[in-house]
């Protein structure tokens, strides 16, 4: 995995590619967290459309981002 900045993670999920987001101090690899893959495709359900970047980040930084595991969310890419 590289690590990849905000704007490239934006134009990869826009695009229909896969992304990782993972909190900042946590290993993308590790033992108690690994990073969580998204794409636009995986997220989408016959109810309701994926959430568009923002709110998606948003999200996963409410639920998953705290002082102990790190407080932004890094972007990773295979």
């Amino acid at each position: 995995m590289r690590k990849i900045t905000r704007a490239e993670a934006k134009k990869l999920y826009e695009g229909g590619k896969s992304i990782y987001l993972n909190p900042s101090k946590m290993n993308p690899k590790g033992v108690w967290h690994q990073a969580m893959k998204v794409s636009k495709a995986s997220l989408n359900n016959k109810l309701s459309d994926a959430p568009n970047f923002e709110n998606l980040v948003n999200e996963y930084r409410y639920y998953n981002c705290s002082r102990e595991t790190g407080l932004l969310v890094h972007f990773y890419k295979d």
